[in-house]
């Protein structure tokens, strides 16, 4: 998940320097280090250096390797400060840029805008002048934002969901009281690790009861495989999930769609190639009334990077062919993560460009009409930070979000954060309810939910077949028509509306509708 902010192109060796301390194999290793350094392989390359380092601290090209390679594998610790000053003290000034970074991840805005701008105008570096402009930038912008921090609550989520290894891409159903996310902990499906020592992913869940989360369970097959599994989306009433899956030889990843039927998660089905494609589609998000679907992609033809794409049902049931967003969404670099909020009017994601104050922040953009969206609007620290902050997901009434990221009061890595938005006000309202029939048993009936004024279907939602229980969201004074289906019973009806409730909860517990029997 760490994203450096630039790729360094590949330095002229320094084997000039001393190399007292290190044998023959040693300076091989060196050799292999310096190589799979430059080629982006920074856990390979932090396994041949760091049992070097301690050998030959003054040699300059192993301090300056071993500094940026933690730098590059988020390890923002005194050793990588060291390292980079010994051999920027030595003659290699490439060091200073990652100085700057070392600076900027330690809050220290002035000092790393002075390594950026000293680095700017040496003669001889890698880096061009616009790309070092865009780090001083990132330094200001942090420094701007950390002194006007937006008035929101973060609390991480604690030990039962969150432990030494990563947490991420968090889905809450509509009622608040389930909650699945991905790890790379230990007890995942096949316990493989993938080249750089981490573990597949795999998908967990959590059920909120006593006014806590219960511990993660693995959610097992067949949602889970021996490959890399992931949420993705949920749908309002929580019975549909949208998961990512990498292929065999883990060289791409494509959705799944899978169902919850009878207490049990159906075998994960493929979306059709609208959707996936020879690349990588690992994010999407689903409409409150499954019309519209974002997806992110790294498909040629995008704007670079990861870009966001979407997809409309067709009145056949059928997804259209994809759209990019555009360049107001979309930069020269990565946006991920999607969300779509209730109303389906403002667009969540997250992105290492545009106005960051570094690595993936979260942002926020608004309809305008069928095509056009806003200038994306950073969320603010302290929801993004200088580390990754992504998968923002919100719940039904959107107060309150969880998202993931990396702090140091974390529990280690990544780690899922709950945000409670202060001053917002909810929009929208959690109906729960249950459809039975006379003798008690759950009945698993289609809802349709009718907008009166609109006269458009606001949306489609299905009871459980093993409690009968739903969850609508819907808007508070609005009239609406229910229709109520299921095989083998007699249809009903109802007409609704809500006002907006007297507590801050926004929920709405309705008494049970009983079908009766054709």
């Amino acid at each position: 998940m760490k994203k450096v902010f630039a790729t360094i192109i590949c330095l002229v060796s320094l084997y000039s320097y001393s190399q007292q301390g290190l044998s023959r194999e040693d300076k091989r290793d060196l050799k292999d280090g310096d190589f799979a350094f430059h080629q982006g392989d920074y856990a390979f390359a932090n396994d041949l250096l760091a049992p070097l380092y301690p050998k030959d601290s003054s040699n300059v090209l192993l301090s300056f390797l071993y500094g940026a390679t933690l730098i590059e594998l988020g390890q923002n610790t005194d050793l990588a400060s060291r390292a980079l000053n010994r051999a920027f003290r030595g003659g290699q000034l490439e060091s200073q840029f990652y100085l700057g970074l070392y600076e900027h991840r330690s809050y220290r805005f002035l000092t790393a805008i002075d390594h950026f701008t000293a680095y700017q105008h040496q003669e001889n570096k890698r880096m061009s002048d616009a790309e070092v402009d865009r780090y001083l930038q990132t330094s200001l912008r942090a420094m701007r934002m950390v002194a006007e921090p937006v008035d929101v609550k973060i609390e991480n989520l604690g030990p039962t969901i969150n432990t030494k290894d990563k947490e991420y891409v968090p889905l809450i159903t509509a009622d608040n009281e389930t909650l699945y996310f991905t790890s790379r902990r230990a007890n995942t499906t096949a316990q493989l690790q993938d080249p750089n020592g981490e573990y597949f992913e795999d998908i967990y869940y959590s059920t909120w009861s006593n006014g806590q989360w219960e511990e993660a369970k693995n959610i097992g097959q067949p949602i889970n495989s021996e490959t890399h599994d992931a949420t993705v989306a949920i749908s309002a009433d929580g019975n549909t999930m949208i998961t990512y899956r990498t292929n065999k030889n883990l060289s791409g990843g494509d959705l799944y769609i899978s169902e919850l039927k009878k207490g049990a998660w159906s075998k994960p089905k493929l979306l059709n190639s609208r959707i996936n494609s020879n690349y990588q589609e690992a994010s999407a998000t689903i409409s409150r009334d499954a019309s519209v679907l974002f997806f992110s992609s790294n498909r040629p033809g995008g704007f670079g990077g990861k870009d966001i794409y979407r997809v409309k049902r067709l009145p056949n049931g059928e997804w259209s062919l994809p759209k990019n967003l555009g360049p107001m969404i979309n930069s020269e670099f990565d946006e991920d993560a999607p969300f779509i909020d209730m109303e389906g009017k403002n667009l969540y994601f997250s992105s290492n460009g545009h106005n960051t104050m570094g690595g993936y922040d979260i942002f926020k953009s608004t309809k305008l009409d069928s095509e056009m969206w806003s200038q994306p609007e950073n969320l603010g620290y302290p929801i993004n930070t200088v580390e990754d902050d992504i998968y923002l997901t919100l719940d039904a009434g959107g107060k309150r979000g969880y998202f993931s990221s990396e702090r140091e009061q974390g529990f280690g890595q990544l780690d899922i954060y709950r945000v409670d938005f202060i001053y917002r006000q909810a929009k929208l309202l959690v109906v729960k309810g249950q459809i039975m029939e006379a003798s008690g048993n759950a009945v698993k009936a289609q809802i349709t939910v009718l907008d009166e004024d609109s006269r458009e279907v606001q949306g489609i939602y299905s009871s459980n077949e093993n409690t009968g229980k739903y969850i609508l969201v819907l808007s508070p004074l609005t009239n609406y028509k229910i229709f109520i289906e299921a095989d083998g019973y007699k249809s009903q009806r109802d007409e609704v509306d809500f006002e907006y409730p007297q507590n801050d909860e926004f929920e709405f517990q309705v008494a049970p509708y009983i079908l009766m029997k054709e």
